[in-house]
């Protein structure tokens, strides 16, 4: 015994605590709520997405800068950010050389709606480090979960996706279910589908039993999961044969397995995946991938792959990835395969040419991941250094600003294409640019 007097919680003095913390808070930092007054007239909550309000108990902090694994709010106060974006930024706040290379990139372009070569050396990476040869990209981990989805309901001809009890995949009806008090599937929000209990499947982690009963009848199309649960259950190790046992069920049951590594891709190159030799169908990532810039990525087995190729060209009946985050098109004798990252509050227009050999994706991974860097004069595709292994990371939300394409570009544009179509009459990809200039 250290001395303390037990007996219940004094509950009525824990209330007067917390009021007299909250108020020095709120004392403490009048210009941001000066900004959450003049935030409240023009977005629900006062802040631009209802996460900045409800993850917190306090009333939402105003961020002036970040710099390293500190950030600073607009009444100047200092933190130590032990959470940085949800691990969005884990290589930190600022670093100069990825401040380079957005700065060169935008100088440049940022999307052409239209492939670069420097696609092909990030594709080539993920394969190098992940061992799924097959790669395609988005703007956030959830659309990648979401398309993977799409594909393995294509690849299987079944409607069902499971998940397990404490998971957290991004933000889609799907994945937006949990056990009722009456051990029935439940909604966890409101403005979902009334029957969006009826698509998914919960079991319990660890539990190849459960996850045997639940796939027996045949219905389920893919199975996702963190090869290390990190979310809504703090960190949650698998059993010493729970990914043996999961892949052979899974595979016995004809269903997909998908690993999402958005955050355990953190302890090394490859994630778990790599680490622990795992075998899934796909493997998908967000978050800190491209140190910031919202972009994530999903690979597959080529099996899979053969679900969305299109060797022809243009589909019209293709639904997969007409969006403007992950779109397949044609040219003559090949597809495009074209992408770009969304942003709040806009779109910063960062698709192709983000992933120049020395660009913002492989500036992170020189500053965060790779020890010593690569040679400035590394060709596209040098192979790069071990990595170390790094410590989970940070949590405030991060965005860039809005994102607007000048009009004296786009009338630059246009006259460009008008030429193209005027010296190339029959190729068919100048008429493409055209168009999509004429829509810009």
């Amino acid at each position: 015994m250290d001395g303390r007097a037990e007996g219940p919680i004094d509950r009525p003095k824990l209330a007067q605590i917390k009021a007299r913390e909250d108020a020095a808070f709120i004392r403490a930092r009048p210009k941001s709520m000066d900004m959450w007054a003049r935030a409240k007239r023009a977005m629900p909550n006062g802040v631009p997405m209802s996460w900045h309000r409800t993850s917190y108990d306090h009333p939402p902090l105003w961020v002036a800068e970040g710099r390293g694994g500190h950030f600073r709010d607009v009444d100047g106060h200092d933190y130590a950010d032990f959470n940085i974006a949800d691990m969005s930024m884990f290589g930190g706040y600022g670093p100069e050389p990825v401040v380079r290379a957005l700065a060169a990139r935008a100088a440049a372009g940022g999307q052409f709606l239209l492939p670069t070569e420097e696609s092909i050396w990030v594709a080539e990476e993920l394969t190098r480090r992940y061992r799924l040869p097959m790669w395609q990209f988005t703007s956030s981990a959830t659309h990648a979960n979401t398309e993977v989805i799409r594909i393995a309901r294509a690849a299987t001809a079944r409607d069902k996706v499971m998940f397990f009890e404490g998971k957290y995949h991004g933000h889609f009806d799907e994945v937006l279910v949990e056990p009722g008090e009456d051990g029935r599937l439940a909604p966890e929000e409101s403005g979902l589908p009334s029957n969006v209990t009826e698509r998914t499947k919960l079991v319990p982690w660890n539990d190849h039993v459960a996850l045997a009963a639940a796939l027996e009848p045949r219905d389920v199309a893919i199975v996702i999961t963190e090869p290390a649960m990190t979310n809504n259950v703090g960190l949650l190790l698998p059993a010493d044969d729970w990914h043996a046992k999961l892949r052979a069920i899974t595979r016995e049951a004809g269903t997909l397995l998908a690993f999402d590594e958005t955050h355990t891709q953190v302890v090394g190159a490859g994630g778990l995946t790599s680490m622990w030799d795992l075998d899934p169908d796909f493997v998908t990532i967000g978050k800190s991938i491209a140190a910031g810039v919202p972009l994530a990525a999903y690979g597959m087995t080529p099996e899979v792959a053969e679900t969305i190729e299109r060797p022809a060209g243009r589909d019209e009946a293709m639904v997969l990835l007409k969006k403007s985050s992950a779109m397949i098109g044609s040219a003559p004798s090949r597809h495009l395969a074209v992408w770009e990252a969304g942003q709040t509050g806009g779109l910063i227009g960062a698709a192709s040419g983000w992933f120049t050999p020395h660009g913002p994706v492989d500036a992170m991974l020189r500053l965060a991941y790779i020890n010593p860097p690569v040679p400035e004069n590394a060709p596209p595709g040098t192979p790069l250094p071990p990595i170390t292994r790094l410590a989970f990371g940070l949590q405030q939300r991060f965005a860039f600003g809005r994102g607007h394409t000048p009009v004296g570009i786009l009338y630059a544009a246009l006259r460009a294409a008008r030429r193209a179509v005027a010296e190339n009459p029959t190729d068919a990809s100048a008429y493409f640019i055209l168009g999509q200039t004429y829509a810009a």
